[in-house]
């Protein structure tokens, strides 16, 4: 078993997540995002987060073999209620792989190239921004 590669930090303001992803992540770190994110959102009621925004300015990429937990992630979100998931600054490598594990699964994605065009578009997460760095 290999250490966990990649880094994360979240907050949970219902019913949004705002989450930011930083380096290279491996399957074992896409595990690790996975079961402690999970966690924390079953200590809300299903349906209370129903948005995410995920910040992936820092993101490098994630290794092939996390791609099938990953999906199970984002069904399990999407069960719990998720309805649009944005994300900041995908880079082409990101966007590519985040269009392969979302497939198969309806939800509203949404591509922003930075954060004030996520702000622009959706006035409602004005209070996002003391979250980001």
């Amino acid at each position: 078993m290999f250490k966990a590669h990649g880094d994360w930090r979240y907050f949970v303001e219902p019913p949004v997540i705002y989450v930011e992803m930083s380096g290279s992540f491996n399957k074992e770190a896409v595990a690790s995002f996975s079961t402690e994110v999970g966690q924390e959102i079953m200590k809300y009621p299903e349906q209370s987060i129903q948005y995410a925004v995920v910040n992936l300015e820092q993101f490098e990429l994630a290794t092939a073999d996390s791609i099938e937990i990953a999906k199970a992630y984002f069904q399990a979100v999407k069960a719990r209620g998720y309805k649009r998931v944005d994300y900041i600054k995908a880079n082409i490598i990101a966007r590519n792989l985040l269009e392969v594990v979302w497939s198969g699964v309806e939800m509203d994605i949404y591509f922003h190239p930075d954060a004030e065009s996520l702000f622009q578009a959706r006035p409602e997460y004005e209070n996002l921004r003391k979250w980001l760095k």
